[in-house]
């Protein structure tokens, strides 16, 4: 029965606060024991865009991640900001990382990254898209666009150890393309 399921939560504490913040989250078990829980929380929407070019080579940013401590390639993507919508953020975001547009624009699906994040993800596939700028970095963004072939960029997905993100988007668009 899902009610024997639930935990009750007993407290909830900031311990750090920055540009994410992370909680403290006491919960009483069904069973009556309490544990304690670190909850990153950025209360974000996350577009993430699986980018296609004229040629249907997929368009993706190489990039340092100092989580991993590794360079990755994995597809251009960011928080939505205020006042704006996802398919405004998903555009931006293509834009800002890699200077390619579209109009062809379509959201997939959404998911949440891990459980101990409240961040809900969003997934665009966005075709026929052109170079129509310059890259726009923030100033902690180094990034490097990459084109590859979707084959070869399933090759590299299962030589490589990627994040969940970028794996779940791959397979939402691929799944909706070809209508497994």
């Amino acid at each position: 029965m899902e009610q024997d399921l639930l935990f009750k939560k007993i407290s909830e504490n900031i311990i750090y606060s920055n540009y994410r913040k992370i909680l403290n989250k006491k919960f009483e078990h069904p069973d009556g024991v309490q544990s304690d829980y670190e909850i990153i929380h950025s209360n974000t929407e996350v577009a993430v865009v699986v980018a296609l070019d004229e040629n249907g080579d997929l368009i993706l940013a190489k990039q340092f991640r100092p989580g991993i401590e590794k360079i990755v390639i994995e597809f251009p993507g960011g928080a939505c900001e205020k006042g704006e919508t996802l398919i405004e953020s998903a555009k931006r975001e293509l834009v800002e990382e890699t200077g390619y547009t579209t109009d062809d624009i379509t959201e997939i699906g959404a998911f949440r990254g891990e459980s101990m994040s409240d961040a809900l993800y969003h997934t665009f596939l966005a075709k026929n898209c052109r170079k129509s700028f310059e890259q726009k970095l923030e100033n902690t963004e180094f990034i490097e666009v990459v084109l590859m072939n979707v084959l070869d960029y399933e090759k590299y997905c299962t030589e490589n150890i990627l994040s969940a993100i970028n794996l779940v988007s791959f397979y939402l668009v691929k799944s909706y393309i070809y209508d497994f």
